[in-house]
């Protein structure tokens, strides 16, 4: 588990922006309307990124709108693969380990994708799904 938390350090600019390079660590409630922890953010291009619960380690990377709709994009399609399952957590579990051996990863949260390795999910996502489903009725 550590490691995982580990993983990403504290972002200390914007790699997305041309406006601004300074970050913020501010309650998410500026974003959402409502508080759900905190988060760092670029006011500059409205890039951010949560963090672990009662910690300042951020999720994964900053991700601006793209970013953002890209994760939304492959989370639609790998939900897929195992929300109608039986056993939930079984099968979440399974297609995690699964798309991460197809990118080649160890282990895999979406939060963790830059733009390449999200159009790549998501194109793998999308000509290898049936076959997965397959495979793991």
């Amino acid at each position: 588990m550590c490691s995982k938390i580990s993983a990403f350090p504290i972002p200390k600019y914007c790699i997305h922006c041309t406006v601004s390079n300074e970050i913020e660590y501010i309650d998410s409630s500026y974003i959402y309307g409502k508080s759900y922890g905190m988060i760092y953010i670029c006011k500059g291009c409205e890039s951010y990124v949560g963090v672990h619960d009662n910690t300042n380690i951020p999720l994964g990377i900053l991700a601006n709108k793209e970013l953002r709709e890209l994760k939304k994009s492959a989370h639609e399609l790998f939900d897929k693969l195992w929300k109608n399952k039986e056993n939930k957590y079984v099968a979440r579990f399974d297609a995690y380990q699964w798309l991460a051996k197809e990118l080649d990863l160890k282990e895999l949260h979406f939060a963790w994708l830059n733009k390449y390795d999200l159009k790549l999910a998501i194109q793998i996502l999308k000509t290898k799904s049936l076959t997965y489903l397959f495979n793991n009725r």
